[in-house]
């Protein structure tokens, strides 16, 4: 295919794909050839307050495997009941409290039947029933592949190990014994860890016990059977078809993370970068013979933090490395082979290299502790104690970037100095040397649904580009800071911004209190924020300062950096402190602390100052308020520019990589990817955020913003970040330092000659195209199973009622007296009133649970009770019958009827995903093209659909949004650039309440958009 010289510019996002693609001319002139924002769901979802990211499916697999379970249980209990039913130990039929047969064996106390039957003769069906109880309840069996977390795993194996005590305490034969031993009103059975041996254990006791008694019925097949039946468990599948390939091997898969190779990759790859920084910040990097101290002691443990490693290096004090920093504290070592060595000590040193890695392959092969244990002892010749330690331990999970193969070419030409790229490129010198290809390919799986999401639309974007403009000359790329975090580091970071929110609500606070100034500048509350910093005293001078000072009619104190922003582009809380005004522009200027103060005597003093500096950045500033050697202009904008053109981050090469299938051997001079520090300073030295806000400020709330940000990404190159350096540079220099404000621009030149106002044209013509999602699987009805009473209280009437424990009622559930029956619950509320508390906080202790005394005395203590629900379940499944609120809505189907008069009238119908589903199973389609008055189908609507529309007098292009029909027809959409969430909404959506006003007033028309964001007319 034919290449153009177009550059194309792509902002990645989580959930979004900015894309503007340029035509540079003869001279400076260019032109916007095309752009546009492409939008789709995530690939997970992403919490925002905390950074987590959960699975879409993650509720449905949860629900799927509790179902999973209740299956294989009841299907465990009623083979089990075959057998015995066969040998005549149970009646015939399923258990039935309505059989008297049945009922009366039931009503056995099956603990006392377990204690009896190890000591003394049962009839045939109390035996059967101890059997059968047995199958209900097994206990838990250790599989180290089930991928429990170490907190779960930890309180169960507690558990276990707590109630094996007391059964030893109680001198206790089996658990059943132990059991009948307890008060089940005082000590409940049921929420107690036991251990799947124990029942086994019990089992084989009381059949021995037993057989004696029953020789004839209790034979070997049916002891091989009845154990089949009760213990028996499935292996775990193989998730080997789910690891991701390597990218250097073909067909070979990537090494997990507990193998030795990729655990000595890991902390080799660290080695090689690791430099030794002196109190002067230079820094040199480690000796071959410190590289080799360090490997060994890494290799037998499992972390080693920087204060050590510098102990074992000699180093002398004040000097750190260049890895230090922010949350790291140390250097990961081989977690493997330290926790192999704490199990069974040095004999693992005594190994040769085949044996270790035998063995840490049985770890990872083995499921069952037991069998573990058992290879520990008998092949490895491990003592008791060590085998069972040996078999407890769970290794590292994930797995490696490389294969195995791989691996072993990379590690041996690892040494210090030399990076895992280098060490890559020469072990494959003829990488990236593929042909190239004119669209992009399906991707990989790359086993991180996020990223994945991403570039799958990336490659629909760009193919569709290239469809119709070309080939372009050069892609720039920039990836959000979503993309490129991995989540614990994510999660750490939305840690520490709230904590700012903190500080920063509490700088408000102080400000209204001490200068009422009701709404604080973002500047005003920075300088709170730096003075409880500093201590309210001046670093440079060490003159002290109040807040009238700060933020009075004639402030005294500036915001300063300190290592200038024309030399560091860092407008960051990081590069800045408060200092005097006068010391400020008189006297430290546009220079860093060393070359103002260094040569005179009160540099020490102002270091002592910064060293009592307090918060999160304080380590960070007494490095900056240290540093000497800091680039002269030049030079840093030659490092800079070169910083910001390649983002080598693991996640960025992938998207780099990929999209460099389009070049072949010449990908890395035809694809760039941005680290994106710059993208704000040109969107403000340019002023494009205006272009969608009335002040100069990034308006998130509309989608486009991506349009623009991938505008940025296209023109960062070498030449633009210079000109920023000089508008930067000139401001200062102009020593308007009062009026200037960090982070603004003067007489930065335009792109080309026009570019604004060609820009904002451009803007107001894109479409923002929707990811729209017809998929047929999804949640099809609640989790909750209704049931259904008459209702005494309303005339007879058959209510769907739930069963609820006490502390999960709610307020509306008193006040409108939805419990059931009236005796429990006038009981409820006479124990809050009592209390005066909500339902939550006053059943919280099962101990305070209302007793209802019976008139022949029995106590009963109330946990759950029945509660009305205004819901209308269906009915999902008729054996045995069970009635659920519908999940989903899949779409809207909009017919083309007549009225009495002839005229065409719509009827709409909201088609629920279960019904698609019900659908789609008897082979029909989803989307009916008649209803069942035979009227033909206009279109359908699913959520995320683009539709024209009049609404308050204009024409419009939307989205659509919520799809309801119960109890009567309620449609919501957004404007199509809308990118605010559904509350901030709230109160001016474009929401239609009737289907005729669909017709008549929205005048509604169901639209096509490409991903482009082409528009056409669309019928289904």
């Amino acid at each position: 295919m034919k290449q153009n010289k177009y550059t194309l510019g792509l902002d990645l996002g989580t959930n979004s794909i900015g894309w503007v693609l340029i035509e540079p001319g003869k001279s400076s002139k260019k032109h916007i050839v095309d752009l546009g924002v492409r939008c789709f769901e995530a690939g997970m979802n992403i919490n925002e307050a905390t950074g987590k990211r959960d699975s879409h499916a993650l509720e449905r697999r949860m629900a799927r495997g509790r179902r999973r379970n209740l299956s294989r249980r009841q299907m465990r209990k009623e083979t089990t009941r075959k057998r015995l039913a066969e040998a005549n130990l149970l009646p015939l039929g399923k258990p039935n409290h309505k059989d008297d047969t049945w009922r009366g064996m039931l009503d056995l106390d099956p603990y006392s039947l377990r204690a009896k039957a190890l000591d003394e003769k049962l009839e045939r069906y109390e035996l059967g029933r101890v059997f059968y109880h047995l199958a209900q309840r097994r206990g838990f069996l250790s599989n180290r592949k089930a991928g429990k977390s170490d907190k779960e795993e930890g309180v169960v194996k507690e558990g276990i190990k707590a109630l094996s005590a007391e059964m030893e305490e109680s001198r206790a034969r089996t658990l059943g014994e132990y059991f009948n031993m307890l008060d089940p009103h005082a000590q409940r059975i049921r929420t107690r860890y036991t251990h799947r041996q124990w029942y086994l254990d019990e089992f084989n006791a009381i059949w021995q016990a037993q057989k004696m008694h029953y020789g004839d019925v209790l034979t070997d097949e049916l002891h091989k059977k009845l154990k089949k039946a009760i213990f028996y468990q499935r292996p775990l599948k193989s998730v080997e078809k789910f690891i991701g390939h390597c990218a250097l091997e073909k067909g070979r898969r990537r090494a997990p993370m507990a193998c030795l190779a990729a655990q000595r990759l890991r902390y080799m790859q660290d080695l090689c970068h690791l430099r030794v920084v002196s109190p002067e910040y230079e820094s040199r990097p480690i000796t071959a013979d410190e590289f080799e101290l360090l490997r060994r002691e890494l290799e037998v443990s499992s972390r080693l933090t920087f204060s050590q490693a510098r102990k074992r290096l000699g180093i002398k004090r004040g000097f750190k490395f260049n890895l230090e920093g922010g949350d790291r504290k140390d250097l990961k070592g081989n977690t493997t082979v330290a926790k192999i060595m704490e199990a069974i000590g040095s004999r693992w040193l005594n190994l040769n290299s085949d044996e270790q890695n035998m063995m840490v392959e049985d770890l990872m092969s083995f499921t069952s502790e037991e069998a573990l244990e058992k290879r520990a002892r008998k092949f490895w010749k491990m003592a008791p104690e060590e085998a069972e330690a040996f078999s407890s331990i769970d290794l590292e999970e994930g797995y490696s970037s490389f294969s195995r193969k791989a691996i072993s070419k990379i590690l041996p030409l690892l040494k210090p100095g030399c990076s895992i790229a280098e060490a890559v490129n020469e072990a494959y010198p003829d990488r990236g040397n593929a042909a190239a290809v004119d669209i992009l390919p399906p991707l990989e799986d790359l086993r991180n649904p996020v990223v994945q999401r991403t570039l799958a639309e990336t490659r629909r974007l760009v193919n569709a580009i290239i469809a119709k403009h070309g080939k372009p000359a050069r892609i720039h790329i920039e990836l959000a800071r979503d993309l490129k975090m991995p989540s614990k580091i994510r999660e750490e970071q939305i840690r520490r911004m709230r904590a700012r929110e903190k500080e920063r609500k509490d700088a408000v606070a102080r400000i209204i209190k001490e200068m009422d100034i009701v709404e604080p500048k973002r500047s005003a509350i920075e300088k709170v924020l730096l003075a409880e910093e500093c201590g309210w005293e001046c670093p440079y001078t060490g003159n002290p300062f109040k807040m009238s000072d700060l933020l009075g009619g004639q402030p005294t104190v500036d915001i300063e950096h300190i290592i200038p922003f024309s030399r560091s582009f860092d407008n960051s809380f990081a590069n800045k402190t408060l200092c005097d005004v006068h010391e400020n522009r008189e006297v430290k200027r546009n220079r860093t602390p060393w070359e103002a103060y260094g040569s005179t005597d009160k540099y020490d003093d102002i270091l002592e100052r910064v060293r009592r500096f307090t918060g999160a950045f304080a380590k960070v500033k007494l490095e900056r308020f240290s540093q000497k050697e800091v680039a002269a202009e030049d030079a840093f904008i030659e490092q800079y520019s070169s910083r910001q053109l390649n983002d080598t981050r693991y996640i960025s090469s992938k998207a780099v990589e990929y999209l460099g299938q389009l070049y072949g051997a010449e990908w890395r001079k035809c694809i760039t990817c941005v680290n994106g520090q710059t993208t704000a300073y040109f969107r403000n030295a340019w002023e494009l955020n205006k272009l969608l806000n009335t002040e100069n400020l990034k308006n998130r709330d509309d989608h486009r913003h991506h349009a623009i940000d991938a505008m940025v990404v296209a023109l960062t190159n070498q030449h633009n970040i210079t000109a920023l350096n000089t508008a930067s540079k000139y401001s200062t220099d102009r020593g308007d330092f009062y009026e200037y404000q960090p982070g603004r621009f003067r007489d930065m030149p335009e792109p080309w000659p026009g570019f604004l106002k060609e820009f904002s044209d451009a803007l107001g013509r894109v479409i923002v195209s929707h990811r729209v999602s017809r998929r047929t699987n999804g949640q099809l009805h609640k989790d909750t199973v209704y049931g259904f009473i008459k209702s005494k209280e309303h005339n007879d009437e058959l209510r769907p009622v739930v069963r609820t424990p006490l502390a999960s009622l709610t307020e509306p559930d008193i006040r409108k007296k939805l419990i059931v029956d009236p005796v429990i619950r006038a009981k409820v509320e006479e124990v809050l009133a009592e209390k005066g508390q909500p339902p939550a906080k006053a059943f919280a202790d099962r101990a305070d649970h209302p007793v209802i005394v019976h008139p022949n005395g029995q106590k009963q203590v109330v946990h759950k009770v029945r509660v009305y629900q205004s819901v209308t379940p269906v009915e999902i499944s008729d054996v045995p019958p069970r009635h659920m609120a519908l999940g989903n809505n899949h779409h809207l189907a909009i017919y083309a009827g007549k009225n009495r008069k002839g005229e065409e009238v719509w009827n709409c119908e909201v088609v629920p995903l279960l019904e698609v589903k019900r659908r789609v199973a008897s082979g029909k389609d989803a989307v009916r093209k008649t209803n069942e008055r035979s009227d033909p189908l206009v279109f359908s609507l699913a959520i995320g659909d683009t539709v024209k529309m009049m609404w308050q007098g204009e024409e419009v292009i939307a989205v659509v949004q919520k799809l309801c029909h119960m109890p009567y027809p309620d449609y919501y959409f957004k404007l199509h650039n809308d990118a605010r969430m559904a509350k901030e909404r709230k109160g001016c959506e474009i929401r239609v309440q009737s289907d005729m006003k669909l017709r008549d007033e929205a005048r509604i028309q169901k639209l096509a958009v490409t991903p482009l964001g082409e528009i056409h007319p669309a019928n289904d």
